[in-house]
């Protein structure tokens, strides 16, 4: 329907009472505006299955209850929700639309950290944030000489922010910067670890956002590449391998096999050992413990 003014008046002029005290004159009717209004609620009262009623004031509100119910599968209308109310209790992490889960962030000059207009973000895996949607200004940063910085996004608003790790509102704790709590959660994404040197040169690590994070690889040891050290726990272990994985998000699991009898022509009472532990959001360590000399297969896996 539209929307029908006084008769005689112009599109969308109000309706107004007349005022004998001031000589004003009340609204002239149009029936077109009475007539039309009864025939939509009318109309959709029918379409939603029930038979208009005199005596009944509330079977619109009651039809509209009724069509929600039946594509919902019923229950009370309080109880319905709504797209903000997802975007506040799904538990997703956020997910970047590219192929590798990573805004394309670039340094154009020195002191300038730019995010391409490319991709989306998804918030708790309802809402997404559309890159090219947000202005030139909203992507584009400046940096001093000399600092570490997170690239954020505020999943609420989409809104992109530079975070200085010096910053004592950001970094309150002053705990190292590839700290757990730095890591995405489910509204508020970190996307970049930016690092400045004392020319203003940013070296950046994109991470990578997934609602679901998945790592693996082999990797090969022999000829005593990694020395057995005595007594040592794994979270103390030195000699390991480094596997990057620039994740936003630290891996809870970590796991090993090895994919061949790395100890089978060590003497009698050799120990050997292999695994494998996070680091960090951005590397695993994958480590072997043996004196024996015979090759090593590690198989490594992680995921968040």
């Amino acid at each position: 329907m539209r929307y029908w003014p006084p008769r005689n008046r112009p599109a969308d002029d109000p309706w107004i009472n007349g005022n004998p005290a001031t000589g004003t004159q009340g609204s002239v009717i149009e029936a077109r505006a009475i007539e039309h209004a009864q025939r939509e609620i009318v109309n959709a009262i029918k379409r939603l299955g029930l038979t208009p009623r005199e005596d009944e004031l509330d079977q619109l509100g009651r039809a509209i209850e009724n069509a929600i119910a039946s594509a919902t599968g019923g229950g009370e209308s309080e109880a319905f929700a709504t797209l903000e109310t997802l975007r506040s209790i799904l538990r997703f992490y956020p997910e970047t639309t590219t192929a590798d889960g990573r805004l394309s962030i670039s340094s154009p000059s020195s002191g300038t950290i730019f995010i391409a207009p490319t991709g989306s973000v998804v918030h708790r895996s309802i809402h997404e944030h559309v890159i090219s949607d947000i202005p030139d200004v909203g992507r584009t940063f400046s940096t001093l000489a000399n600092k570490v910085y997170h690239l954020r996004q505020d999943l609420s608003t989409g809104a992109f922010s530079l975070k200085d790790l010096a910053d004592g509102d950001y970094n309150s704790a002053g705990v190292p910067e590839g700290h757990a709590s730095f890591d995405s959660d489910f509204d508020d994404a970190i996307h970049a670890r930016i690092v400045t040197n004392s020319s203003n040169v940013a070296d950046i690590a994109a991470l990578s956002n997934r609602t679901s994070l998945r790592a693996h690889g082999e990797e090969f040891f022999g000829g005593n590449q990694l020395a057995f050290e005595d007594d040592k726990l794994p979270s103390a272990i030195t000699n390991f391998v480094t596997k990057t994985i620039d994740w936003a998000r630290t891996p809870k699991t970590c796991s090993m096999s090895a994919l061949n009898d790395f100890a089978q022509n060590a003497p009698s009472g050799t120990e050997a050992n292999a695994g494998v532990r996070a680091l960090s959001r951005y590397s695993v360590a994958v480590w072997w413990q043996s004196k024996a000399s015979d090759l090593a297969i590690i198989g490594w896996n992680a995921a968040d």
